[in-house]
């Protein structure tokens, strides 16, 4: 990966939002090329922006969602 790609990604890395092989191409990428301070840079800009959101409990409408998400994938047939 060069330079340019990972430049790309790294908004995505910062988050925790890359595919794994595509995160450890960046990592691997970003510990032997100096040129991306700006990586550091995003990955405290996103754990400021988790830091700053208040804790909420989540409602029990959302509870129900996570629930019948959770149970209809754990009665679909596995592909």
């Amino acid at each position: 990966m060069n330079c340019d790609e990972v430049r790309e990604l790294l908004a995505a890395e910062a988050l925790g939002a890359l595919a794994q092989g595509e995160q450890a191409q960046v990592r691997a990428h970003l510990a032997e090329c100096e040129l991306h301070a700006e990586a550091a840079e995003l990955r405290a800009i996103a754990l400021a922006l988790a830091e700053a959101a208040p804790e909420r409990e989540p409602s029990p409408e959302l509870w129900e969602r996570i629930e019948a998400a959770a149970i209809g994938r754990a009665e679909s047939p596995s592909e």
